[in-house]
């Protein structure tokens, strides 16, 4: 199976798709390693900037740079050109927040701590590394373009398995998420990710194993 750190798979505990009904959706955004997505990401973030400026709240974003500032930058513009707030990273309730560092090691450790136990759904390439973790912590996916036939394979994967859609129009893709709404389709895709195979739980936990007996 995909080597999930059992840190995030134990984010599950946090999970309850039955309170998706009495609270704001919480969606997190997410860039891969290689940084690709930017045009994309600034497309949806756009869609979604009238939820963040109504005064009653329906959404609450969690952006994820990684290690990119051009990404950080972008997040910050989106912030300050929609008077939206960014909020400390440990207040979950905050309406906008961000997660960037000059170090990988420290942008992952955040990822750990304040996205996988908070997100309803993450938006992400299906990457070999992101779409594996936030499925295995129990989160809804929403997928941006793919990179090449391994990762449209990763994708059709998790559709297969009900909890993951594609963003077939960034532009639009506020009003995908209202029919999304209100088909209970992220409750029912959450549960779904709770309800994963082993395979995709348990695969660091086997690939140990298998190490320690080919050194024994």
């Amino acid at each position: 199976g995909p080597p999930v750190d059992p840190r995030v798979v134990d984010q599950r505990r946090h999970k309850h798709p039955q309170d998706l009904h009495t609270r704001p959706l919480r969606l997190a955004i997410t860039t891969g390693g290689t940084g690709t997505n930017k045009e994309e990401i600034k497309t949806l973030l756009a869609s979604l900037s009238p939820r963040l400026k109504g005064q009653t709240t329906t959404l609450q974003l969690l952006a994820y740079a990684g290690t990119h500032h051009d990404f950080k930058q972008l997040f910050i513009d989106f912030a300050h050109d929609n008077q939206v707030t960014i909020g400390k990273l440990d207040n979950p309730d905050a309406e906008f927040r961000l997660i960037h560092s000059d170090h990988l090691m420290e942008a992952n450790e955040k990822l750990i701590e304040y996205m996988f136990p908070w997100a309803d759904a993450i938006i992400t390439k299906p990457s070999g590394d992101m779409a594996y973790e936030a499925a295995a912590s129990g989160a809804a996916l929403l997928f941006l373009n793919p990179l090449g036939p391994w990762e449209q394979a990763i994708q059709q994967r998790f559709q297969d398995l009900k909890l993951g859609t594609d963003i077939p129009d960034p532009a639009h893709f506020a009003d995908q998420l209202i029919q999304l709404e209100q088909q209970h389709w992220f409750t029912t895709a959450q549960e779904q990710a709770l309800h994963l195979p082993n395979l995709y739980l348990d695969g660091a936990a086997h690939i140990v194993a298998a190490l320690l007996r080919l050194t024994r």
